[in-house]
């Protein structure tokens, strides 16, 4: 049997766009910078940054990196913090519904 297409369902993908724009809003400000620092350090546009970190836009991954390195942090931390605490994003096998045997194998 042929292995299962990967579709990320889009309530999961609404859910990382949300909680990765939250989590570069939460380490800017810890920082006590403003979105056009940020910006500026990441070689990003001012609104783009914004759309972003509500949720609003879904970035490449070159801009995840590009926003981990302005933040002084290795990209995995970013992404961790997007993770943390999701049900629905550290098991995406079964938001999208899929039975527990064909998760194991996803």
């Amino acid at each position: 049997m042929s292995p299962r297409p990967v579709v990320l369902p889009p309530a999961v993908a609404d859910a990382l766009t949300r909680r990765f724009g939250r989590a570069v809003r939460e380490v800017r400000e810890a920082r006590g910078w403003s979105q056009e620092v940020l910006a500026e350090r990441a070689e990003l546009n001012r609104s783009y940054l914004g759309e972003v970190e509500r949720g609003g836009a879904m970035p490449s991954l070159a801009t995840v990196a590009k926003l981990a390195f302005a933040l002084d942090l290795p990209t995995s931390h970013l992404l961790a913090r997007c993770e943390a605490g999701s049900a629905l994003l550290a098991d995406p096998g079964r938001a999208a519904g899929w039975p527990a045997s064909e998760q194991a194998s996803a």
